[in-house]
C-alpha cells in the first residue's frame, strides 16, 4: 500500500537505482503519472516530461478502454473490449476522431507553447501511476517508439501481473514494483489517490524540464 504517489515513486526508485545521473528521460503518461515521474525524476536525478495520452472510451460505459493514442503515435485497440461490447466501427472511428482532436487540445493545455519532445536516440522511461488493462501504456510504446527512442523502459507502482508480463515482450525492460493476485484496481493499492489539479500538472512539467543532470 502506497500513502500516495510520490510515496509510491520512491519505492518505484529503489528498482531504478542503475539509471541514477544517466541520460534518461522520464515520460508521465497521465496527469497521476506525471506526479509520479517528477518524483522519480528527483530520486534518479534525470529530467521529466508529459506525454499526453487519450484513451478512447467505449458509449455508456465510460470506465471500459477500447483503445489509447498517445501524441506522436497510431492507434491502439482493445479488441476484447470492442467485441464485448459490440461496437460498430463507424462508431470507433468517430471516437477515435474526436480523441486525436482533444488530444491536440490536451495537449496545448498541459504543456503550452514549449518544445516537443524529443525522444530519438534516447532511453526512455514511461511512467503511470498504475497499470491495469495496459492500453494507455502500449500506445505510450508505440508513439515513442516510432520516434525512434533508443531504448523504452516501462515502469509502474503497482499493475496486474498479466500487463505486467505483456510489457516484458514489448519494451526493452518492464519494472513493477507490486504485482497483487488478485489484481482489483489501481486505486486499491493507495490511500489517497486524489487526482492532481491541471495546474499542478503543469507545474510539475515545467520542473520537469527545467531539471539538470549534474
Amino acid at each position: 500500500m502506497f500513502i500516495n504517489r510520490r510515496d509510491a515513486a520512491t519505492k518505484l526508485s529503489t528498482k531504478l537505482m542503475d539509471l541514477y545521473n544517466k541520460d534518461v528521460l522520464i515520460l508521465g503518461i497521465s496527469v497521476g503519472g506525471m506526479v509520479v515521474a517528477n518524483e522519480l525524476s528527483k530520486q534518479l536525478n534525470v529530467s521529466s516530461d508529459m506525454l499526453v495520452v487519450r484513451k478512447l472510451r467505449v458509449p455508456e460505459h465510460r470506465t471500459e478502454p477500447m483503445g489509447a493514442i498517445a501524441s506522436g503515435g497510431d492507434t491502439v485497440y482493445n479488441r476484447g473490449i470492442i467485441r464485448h461490447f459490440n461496437v460498430p466501427q463507424q462508431i470507433v472511428d468517430s471516437v477515435e476522431r474526436e480523441e486525436r482532436q482533444q488530444l491536440m487540445v490536451e495537449e496545448t493545455h498541459f504543456r503550452g507553447e514549449g518544445p516537443a519532445i524529443d525522444v530519438a536516440g534516447k532511453v526512455v522511461l514511461l511512467v503511470d501511476d498504475g497499470m491495469s488493462t495496459g492500453v494507455t501504456m502500449r500506445a505510450a510504446i508505440d508513439a515513442v517508439q516510432a520516434q525512434s527512442a533508443r531504448e523504452i523502459i516501462v515502469a509502474s507502482p503497482v499493475s496486474s501481473a498479466q500487463v505486467c508480463m505483456m510489457f516484458h515482450g514489448i519494451a526493452d525492460r518492464t519494472v513493477c514494483f507490486a504485482i497483487p493476485q488478485p489484481f482489483k484496481s489501481v486505486d486499491d493499492w493507495y490511500e489517497n489517490f486524489e487526482k492532481p489539479t491541471d495546474e499542478e500538472v503543469r507545474a510539475l512539467i515545467r520542473e520537469g524540464r527545467a531539471e539538470l543532470v549534474i
